[in-house]
C-alpha cells in the first residue's frame, strides 16, 4: 500500500461569481514525522482570496492536503507556472517537477525540485543537453592540425543565457552519450592530449593555436605535438535542443536518474529521443537513442529488471495523420536504447496504469493494470488489460469497467483491490483474483466518517 498520494489536476473556474477556497495553514509537512498520508497537489489557480476573475491557466502556487484534516496548507510557489507537467518522487525524498506549458502555451524547459525542507530549487533545464565522448575526427600520426565541426552547435560561454547556434551536420559517428564533467565549455581530447575552449573563441591546454565559431560549431585546432597514430578526437560539450516538453512521462530509475520519455515540443511536434536526467549532478541531461515510436498520451512503468515499458499513446505518421498505438517499447538504461515491446490487445491513449506491486508489496511483480482511455476513433473505452510480466510478458484483456473512462485515477486499497475513480459516471473496483470489474459501493455509504 502506498502511504502517500500525489495529485495534479486542471481546474477551469468561471470568470465571475465564484468564491475561491479559503486557505487554512496546517503546521505540518509531508517530509517530517507525523505527516504521513499526505496528498501534494498542484492546483491551477493563482488569484488572491476574494478575487472576482478566475482564468484557465497554469499556476505557481502549491497546496498540500493532509488526509484526516480539513483544508489545504500553502506549500510554496513554483518559479515557473506550468500545466501538463510531471511530478516524480526522487530517492532523497524530494520531488522533481519537469516540463509542461505555461500560461502563454509556451513549453517550460526548466526543472524544479521541492526539497525536504519545503523549499524549491531550480535544477538543470531539459533543453540544455550534455554530449559526452562524441568522436569527431581522427589523427594520422603526423597531422597536428584539425578542421572539424561538432554535430550539434556549441554554447557561447560569454552569453549569460547560454545561447546556442544552429544544429549542424557531422559525418562522424555519434555514440550514445554518457555523463562526465559539468563544464559548459567544449573539451577535445586525443589520447593524452587535451584542448579546452577558453570562452573567447580559442583554446588552452595542449593546443598550440585554434579557433571556435560559436554560431556554426566549426573548430580549427592545432595541437602542440602530434596525437598518437589513429587516435580519435573526442568532444564533450553542451547544446540547446531549443524546446521544453509536455505530454511526457517521467520515471525514476533504480539509480536515481529520471527518464523523461515522449511528449511534444514547443511546436507540438513529437520528440523522438528521450532525456535522461540526473538530479544529483549539475546540468546533467543527456539524450537517449531514438525511440521506436515518438509518442504522447502514453504511460510508463518501471520493471523489476530496471527497464521501463512505455505503453500506448498516439504518434504522428509521415503524412501528419495521428495513429493511436497498440505498440509498446522497452527502455534499457544500460544502453540508453529503446526496443519493441509486446502489443496491447486494444489501441489506447490517455489511459491509466498501476503496478500490482503497489498492492501486494512484491518488488519482483512486474504485472500492471491498464485501464480505459481513448481508442483509435477517439471514443472512450471501458476495457482493461494486464501486462503479465516475465521474460515473455504480454497483454491480455481482463474484463471491463461498468462505464467508459478517460483520465481516471487508480489507487490500491488495503484489501489488495484497485479502485478506479473519475472519468464517467460511478466508480469501479478491480479485483486481482477474478478477472472482472465490479461496481463499488456508493461513496455516501463507503466513505462517510463514522
Amino acid at each position: 500500500m502506498a502511504d502517500e498520494i500525489r495529485v495534479t489536476q486542471d481546474v477551469r473556474y468561471p470568470e465571475g461569481g465564484f468564491d475561491p477556497p479559503v486557505e487554512r495553514l496546517i503546521q505540518d509537512s509531508p517530509f517530517v514525522s507525523g505527516a504521513r498520508f499526505a496528498v501534494h497537489g498542484l492546483w491551477h489557480f493563482d488569484e488572491f482570496a476574494g478575487a472576482d476573475l478566475f482564468t484557465d491557466f497554469s499556476l505557481r502556487r502549491n497546496d498540500l492536503f493532509l488526509v484526516g484534516e480539513v483544508g489545504f496548507q500553502p506549500f510554496g510557489r513554483l518559479d515557473f507556472p506550468r500545466r501538463f507537467h510531471t511530478i516524480t518522487p526522487l530517492a532523497d525524498g524530494s520531488l522533481l517537477i519537469a516540463g509542461g506549458i505555461d500560461d502563454g502555451a509556451r513549453t517550460v524547459s526548466e526543472t524544479e525540485q521541492i526539497r525536504d525542507d519545503d523549499q524549491l530549487d531550480n535544477l538543470a533545464p531539459l533543453n540544455i543537453v550534455k554530449v559526452s565522448d562524441e568522436q569527431v575526427e581522427s589523427g594520422d600520426g603526423n597531422n597536428r592540425v584539425f578542421q572539424l565541426q561538432l554535430k550539434k552547435a556549441i554554447p557561447d560561454p560569454l552569453l549569460p543565457t547560454a545561447i546556442f547556434g544552429p544544429i549542424v551536420s557531422d559525418p562522424g559517428p555519434d555514440p550514445s552519450p554518457t555523463v562526465t564533467a559539468d563544464d559548459r565549455r567544449v573539451v577535445i581530447t586525443a589520447g593524452n592530449l587535451t584542448a579546452t575552449d577558453n570562452g573567447l573563441g580559442g583554446w588552452t591546454g595542449d593546443a598550440e593555436s585554434g579557433t571556435i565559431d560559436y554560431e556554426t560549431g566549426a573548430i580549427s585546432l592545432t595541437f602542440a605535438t602530434p596525437p598518437a597514430n589513429q587516435t580519435p578526437l573526442v568532444a564533450n560539450y553542451f547544446y540547446n535542443r531549443g524546446t521544453g516538453v509536455f505530454y511526457h512521462t517521467a520515471t525514476r530509475l533504480d539509480d536515481g536518474q529520471v527518464l523523461i520519455a515522449g511528449g511534444a515540443d514547443k511546436d507540438e511536434d513529437l520528440i523522438d529521443r528521450a532525456l535522461l536526467f540526473d538530479p544529483s549532478i549539475d546540468n546533467s541531461v543527456v539524450e537517449t537513442t531514438e525511440m521506436e515510436d515518438p509518442r504522447r498520451f502514453h504511460s510508463a512503468q518501471l520493471l523489476s529488471d530496471g527497464r521501463v515499458l512505455l505503453v500506448g499513446g498516439e504518434t504522428d505518421l509521415s503524412d501528419r495523420t495521428i495513429e493511436t498505438l497498440r505498440r509498446t517499447e522497452f527502455y534499457n538504461p544500460a544502453t540508453l536504447a529503446f526496443t519493441p515491446g509486446p502489443l496491447l490487445v486494444q489501441r489506447r491513449k490517455l489511459h491509466r496504469t498501476i503496478p500490482f506491486r503497489e498492492c501486494n508489496q512484491n518488488a519482483q511483480d512486474d504485472r500492471f493494470l491498464v485501464v480505459g482511455g481513448y481508442n483509435e476513433t477517439n471514443r472512450p473505452i471501458k476495457t482493461a488489460e494486464i501486462y503479465s510480466g516475465g521474460a515473455n510478458g504480454g497483454f491480455f484483456l481482463t474484463g471491463s469497467m461498468s462505464v467508459e473512462r478517460v483520465r481516471q485515477a487508480l489507487v490500491c486499497l488495503p484489501d489488495g483491490k484497485i479502485l478506479v475513480t473519475g472519468g464517467l459516471m460511478r466508480a469501479a473496483v478491480f479485483s486481482t483474483a477474478p478477472r472482472s470489474m465490479i461496481p463499488s459501493p456508493a461513496f455516501s455509504r463507503c466513505c462517510r466518517r463514522g
